[in-house]
């Protein structure tokens, strides 16, 4: 009976798993699998993708935003109200530099009336090329990659590849596109994303209640992985700027890169640190100022400059230790576009 049993638990527990693989396999939610049977249907599971194949879609902004979450406050119907700027928002949470470059690519190859990148510029990009599977796994955003660039970028673990057939979260997200699919096979599915790039919903989740300070002790925990120990910017990460910037000047395209801010709380919870590791914050400032020309406009909202700016440490200021309010990007965006202004304004005397 023990034996039986044994069997019956072992075969029913084979089963489950084929099960959820083909589950898995058949809804294909990040569009990773590539399995023969899998569905054509596109969901919302996997960010970049669908913000990558907006861009192709959309050909009415001047201005593409990249970057990571940081970015999601310089929010298209602002930029227009402000600045009368049509602005598509690439930005995605945690994003890696080689997906930015794929982006700009495609925006600049498709995209006719493209004028200008705004590049919100961040320290951890340059902690490592490696690049989440649903990004390495999707052939038409790898593609905008130069072939030696491509081949040093970092491949993602074989742990999260596993994850990605065999997880709670991948199964989770087959159950939604499942869902999905049933909606839009009767005519009635509404993506999440909009057509300037925007989501109902937001990427930084916080407690407005809560003081400032303890959400930014919260982030800069989270972030001690990357950054206690980096004693060096990463090489190939300053291959990929300077490509984008050949690029984009070849089309006669305006690349903007901004140093964002960091509240005090954060940059001090790191501070002996990188000093420590030669004075890594600073050369990650330098780097990105050296990269100014006629063609490349910096914009320095690096710590502790951004105090003199006007971005201070007070809640109206932050949402957490690097994610900042609405107030403090409109700061931020009128230094960016204080230029055309002038020029405009010259142009009217």
């Amino acid at each position: 009976m023990e034996k039986k049993y044994t069997i019956s638990f072992f075969i029913a527990s084979l089963s489950l798993i084929a099960a959820l693989l083909f589950l898995v396999t058949w809804m294909n939610p990040s569009r990773i699998t590539n399995a023969p049977w899998s569905i054509d249907f596109i969901s919302d599971r996997n960010m970049p993708l669908k913000k990558f194949l907006l861009i192709q879609e959309n050909k009415d902004f001047t201005d593409l935003i990249v970057g990571s979450s940081t970015s999601e406050v310089f929010v298209p119907q602002n930029l227009k109200s402000l600045y009368g700027i049509e602005s598509y928002l690439g930005g995605i949470g945690g994003s890696k530099t080689p997906l930015r470059f794929a982006q700009i690519k495609l925006a600049v190859e498709t995209n006719p009336n493209l004028k200008r990148i705004l590049y919100t510029a961040d320290l951890f990009e340059f902690v490592s090329t490696e690049i989440e599977t649903n990004v390495y796994y999707q052939e038409n955003i790898m593609r905008e990659i130069p072939t030696d660039l491509r081949t040093k970028i970092k491949r993602p673990d074989w742990v999260s590849r596993v994850q990605d057939f065999i997880s709670y979260s991948s199964v989770e997200s087959s159950f939604k596109t499942l869902k999905d699919f049933k909606i839009f096979k009767s005519g009635k599915y509404q993506s999440q994303y909009l057509h300037d790039g925007t989501t109902s919903r937001s990427m930084v989740q916080f407690d407005h209640k809560e003081e400032i300070l303890p959400r930014v002790m919260r982030i800069a925990k989270s972030y001690e992985g990357q950054y206690k120990n980096i004693d060096q910017l990463d090489p190939v990460i300053m291959e990929f700027y300077h490509e984008m910037i050949k690029l984009t000047e070849r089309k006669g395209v305006q690349m903007v890169f901004i140093i964002t801010p960091w509240h005090s709380g954060f940059y001090k919870h790191f501070e002996a640190d990188f000093k420590k590791h030669n004075d890594i914050y600073n050369k990650w400032v330098e780097f990105i100022k050296s990269l100014k020309s006629p063609h490349v406009q910096v914009v320095d909202f690096s710590y502790p400059l951004s105090l003199k700016k006007g971005i201070g440490n007070e809640k109206e200021f932050w949402h957490d230790g690097i994610h900042f309010s609405p107030k403090t990007a409109e700061i931020m965006l009128n230094e960016v576009f204080r230029e055309d202004q002038d020029k405009s304004n010259g142009s009217n005397l």
